[in-house]
């Protein structure tokens, strides 16, 4: 680990004829550019996203009063979400708070001043430098510098190139993804309802196409249908039977990826 010191030859050494003898000389004193996190000899570790590896090597570090570590957190999210729990949400079977953790209940040491949380998200890595060029949500750039670079921002989910998807579909993968679908389908159910709604307009709002036969679409699909059965039937019965769920998948194995 690269220390606040460096070992350079004393030109003043040198003039008194003991060539080659060696001082302790700040790095700072020899390199104007010395960043300021260097004079208390921390290593800074620099972790982007807030999915699951990145929230279990944030609770890994030891960030003490007394730690030589000082860790950085750079994601648009100030929280992890329990993915396997996110479908629950959709239909209010579960809170969207019940289903995210806070950064700092994960790792309780970003409460120290040496420890950060940017709600930003990262643009460019400059490797030689070893600093992060990140955009704020505010539009506004700035760099984080790390010794120690954990990237953990997850994927995407794939649209195939299929026109109109990002426009017209959801995504399933955040809570405000869950948010969107659970407010989509509470608007559709009421507009069903409407007396000026014929019956194919009324089919048309209440049909529920599912992309996706892994462990996210077969869960909303389940918790969707169990929503139509046990809590819409009670309360708007044509609606419910009108209802139609259709899960389209790939797989070629039984829902879910599993096996027969």
């Amino acid at each position: 680990m690269a220390g606040p010191w460096t070992r350079v030859l004393s030109t003043a050494a040198e003039a008194a004829g003991r060539v080659g003898a060696e001082v302790m000389t700040p790095v700072e004193n020899l390199l104007p550019w010395a960043r300021a996190g260097r004079e208390k000899d921390i290593r800074r570790v620099v972790v982007l996203g807030t999915g699951w590896g990145a929230a279990r090597v944030a609770r890994d570090l030891d960030l003490g009063r007394h730690s030589n570590m000082a860790l950085s957190i750079v994601s648009p999210r100030n929280h992890m979400v329990m993915t396997p729990l996110l479908a629950s949400t959709t239909t209010g079977t579960l809170d969207c708070r019940s289903v995210c953790v806070s950064l700092r209940e994960i790792q309780p040491g970003l409460q120290l001043p040496d420890n950060h949380y940017y709600p930003a998200t990262a643009r460019a890595v400059d490797t030689e430098a070893k600093a992060i060029l990140c955009e704020g949500e505010d539009g506004r750039a700035f760099e984080v510098d790390y010794d120690t670079l954990v990237i953990a921002t997850g994927a995407q989910g794939s649209t195939f190139g299929i026109p109109g998807v990002t426009r017209y579909a959801h995504f399933l993968r955040d809570i405000k993804d869950a948010s969107a679908i659970r407010k989509h389908l509470t608007d559709n159910i009421s507009q069903a309802a409407l007396p000026t709604q014929n019956t194919e307009e009324k089919k048309r709002l209440l049909n529920c196409v599912i992309v996706g036969g892994g462990p996210t679409g077969v869960e909303f699909a389940s918790e969707l249908s169990d929503f139509i059965r046990k809590d819409l039937f009670s309360i708007a019965p044509e609606a419910a039977a009108m209802f139609n769920v259709l899960l389209v998948s790939t797989c070629s194995g039984a829902p879910g990826g599993a096996k027969d």
